[in-house]
């Protein structure tokens, strides 16, 4: 079918709805369409323009309806495809998109709104290197582009490349009609290589107010406002991105994990927004019953043989993940599981380690969630565990399709899932009695213990006397990350600096190498009355090596809260440092009293913020108890469950199998019904 044109002058009517879409007049466009398609309801070029005058009016329902009519009228329009992608994109449907990218791209290699579009899809994955190549191809084609631009930068940011993300933004900072792209690249840089966050934020709140749509300016302000410790201000930007942008997976995954280090932010409050999450980003699967019909790849009569089970993750590489997951995969095979591990990340040295442990090793960085989701069911998995949760990286979106009949949430995130198709989530007995166990979304399994295995550093570092015997005064620290560090947390630290004379507070933070930074933080002390000298203030150590020897400087540890520490818990009592925890009424405020009971020293675990405040001045008045706790931990650290990687290897392989069978128990009485 001949192809019609806006262009033809003698299409009065097109070129007319054409300069009206362009002023935004929806009013003269639609009317003008309206005729024109009256005289011809076969004009796909009609169809095309009320497609996109839809778009802009924000109605994605009509708009893919008229831009499918217009494809049913002419195939071979790359455009037409390009902008069912985008329709599909902005729906969230990433997959339905793709496929109608790739069609655009075929019929036009060259398209540059199909690049861009493809880029944003990969974004949208979190596969950061094919969405640098769609963009940088599109830059090709027109090296101002804003959007090719901007997507070179924020892909060069996610994959850590900022040297070249700085070199690339240097070039194009001359270019004054792309101010607002600037403001976010340049507030990247500041941020990631200079450590101006205080600027950053200032840059990005310029660019809301010169374009209130922009969503990565959104994305970034409600980072940096975690970064810093404001977490009601980070979650106020989160929720203003989801409203104005209701399908954005990045932010919905963001304003997840930050509620919980939120101290307002009831149960209640963040369930809501778990059973939200994949009605929103995952509509397609929310309302769905999974039953033996479901699986027809699985054998649910096994005999006592190997459970097949998969773990997915991002995080299998040099982080905190792999201290916890380390030797366990091996372990695992000797347990009659066969370990399936899918890798989202690119390949380090850590990510070769566990190769070595894994013959089962698939890399699903360049799979999309339906891709990924086929693997796993030509694999027959069994059990399929989540290890990232609303984290970077995760790959939800295959756990919403449930490609296996058992899934599990783990180590990832210790809050409810946004994805009811997962159906345990592994704790241990702390968790029990929180608000939390009555209305889960996933079913809690208690592990006998301790809910899971943990790494002591490979480092050989001797523990110091307590730096108290010396200095003849105590020095707190918490080398926790900002993000748990509220203003409820520094109004009780600041109260144990009052109550504890001549006592020091020591953090570390890369943000504290940027003088107008460290001003505004203790700034933040100042107001609870503590002075700048009661407060050490030092940058991140850059090696592990020199950040657990720094524990040596430190007398008592002070865990924050409501989200306690994890990772840094573990490092701190092997290095022998007492902690002062508040157990709290979530999972995520229990994890580092979990430890301490582990370790059998429930002393230090308190239970209201007062008695919190008193343990820490109490322990503060007794130097030589400080020192025994120097003395004896790294002893009962190492003696504890939490290090025998064997025997929780042989604890999970019977929860797994207990999960199976009851999972099985359940669909096969949903079958009788």
């Amino acid at each position: 079918m001949k192809q019609n044109s806006i262009h033809n002058k003698k299409d009065l009517l097109l070129i007319s709805a054409k300069k009206a879409l362009d002023k935004m007049d929806f009013s003269n466009t639609i009317s003008n369409i309206e005729t024109a398609l009256k005289k011809n309801p076969e004009n796909d070029q009609a169809w095309y323009l009320m497609s996109l005058a839809c778009l802009k009016m924000k109605k994605l329902q009509d708009a893919q309806k008229f831009i499918e009519t217009a494809l049913g009228l002419n195939q071979n329009s790359a455009e037409f495809w390009s902008i069912l992608a985008e329709i599909y994109l902005l729906q969230n449907n990433l997959e339905n998109s793709l496929k109608a990218v790739e069609r655009s791209i075929k019929i036009d290699p060259h398209h540059l709104s199909s690049l861009k579009t493809l880029g944003n899809i990969y974004l949208n994955d979190m596969r950061f290197d094919l969405a640098l190549r769609s963009f940088e191809k599109a830059l090709s084609i027109d090296e101002n582009d804003v959007i090719a631009c901007w997507g070179v930068c924020f892909s060069l940011y996610n994959l850590k490349e900022t040297k070249s993300m700085w070199t690339f933004l240097q070039k194009i900072l001359d270019k004054k009609d792309q101010l607002k792209l600037i403001n976010t690249m340049y507030a990247h840089y500041l941020f990631e290589v200079e450590g101006n966050v205080l600027e950053s934020i200032d840059l990005l709140k310029a660019e809301i107010k010169l374009d209130p749509d922009s969503c990565h300016a959104y994305n970034l302000l409600s980072h940096l406002y975690c970064s810093i410790g404001e977490v009601e201000q980070a979650k106020e930007y989160q929720l203003l991105q989801i409203s104005k942008f209701s399908n954005q997976k990045i932010a919905f995954d963001n304003l997840m994990m930050n509620l919980n280090y939120i101290p307002s932010v009831t149960y209640k409050e963040l369930l809501h927004h778990a059973n939200e999450y994949q009605k929103v980003i995952y509509p397609e699967y929310s309302a769905k019953e999974f039953g033996f019909q479901d699986f027809p790849h699985i054998d649910f009569k096994k005999n006592n043989g190997a459970l097949r089970v998969g773990f997915v993750s991002g995080d299998f590489r040099k982080h905190v993940v792999y201290s916890w997951i380390k030797n366990l995969f091996a372990n695992l095979r000797n347990e009659n599981i066969e370990v399936f591990a899918y890798c989202n990340n690119e390949v380090d040295i850590a990510t070769k380690m566990l190769m070595l442990e894994t013959p089962n090793w698939y890399d699903i960085v360049n799979l999309n969630d339906y891709e990924c989701s086929n693997l796993i069911k030509e694999h027959k998995i069994d059990i399929l565990i989540d290890l990232s949760g609303h984290t970077a990286l995760n790959r939800l979106g295959v756990f919403a399709q449930k490609p296996a009949p058992v899934q599990v949430s783990w180590l990832g995130q210790s809050s409810p899932i946004g994805i009811k198709n997962i159906d345990y989530t592994i704790s241990d007995s702390h968790f029990q009695g929180t608000n939390e166990s009555m209305t889960y979304i996933q079913k809690i399994y208690i592990m006998p213990e301790y809910f899971s295995c943990f790494n002591p550093p490979e480092q050989d570092i001797s523990i110091k006397e307590a730096p108290c015997m010396k200095n003849n005064f105590i020095t707190f620290g918490s080398y926790n990350n900002l993000v748990k560090i509220n203003s409820s947390v520094i109004k009780t630290w600041s109260e144990i600096l009052i109550r504890t004379p001549n006592s020091k507070l020591k953090l570390k933070n890369k943000l504290f190498q940027n003088e107008d930074f460290k001003k505004y933080f203790l700034d933040k002390f100042a107001k609870n009355n503590i002075g700048l000298e009661r407060l050490i203030l030092e940058k991140h150590d850059s090696n592990k090596l020199d950040y657990l020897k720094a524990y040596n400087e430190i007398d008592i540890a002070l865990d924050p809260f409501p989200h306690g520490g994890g990772t840094t818990t573990h490092d701190l009592l092997w290095m022998g440092v007492p902690l002062i925890t508040l157990f709290g009424n979530k999972m995520s405020a229990r994890s580092s009293a979990s430890v301490l009971s582990v370790m059998k020293q429930n002393e230090l675990i308190s239970y209201t913020e007062e008695e919190y405040i008193a343990k820490a001045v109490n322990l503060a008045q007794d130097y030589n108890r400080i020192n025994n706790y120097k003395k004896k931990f790294r002893e009962l650290y190492l003696s504890s469950s939490f290090c025998d990687i064997k025997a929780f290897a042989k604890q999970l392989s019977k929860a797994l199998q207990n999960m199976w069978n009851e999972v099985i128990n359940e669909y096969a009485r949903e079958d009788v019904d």
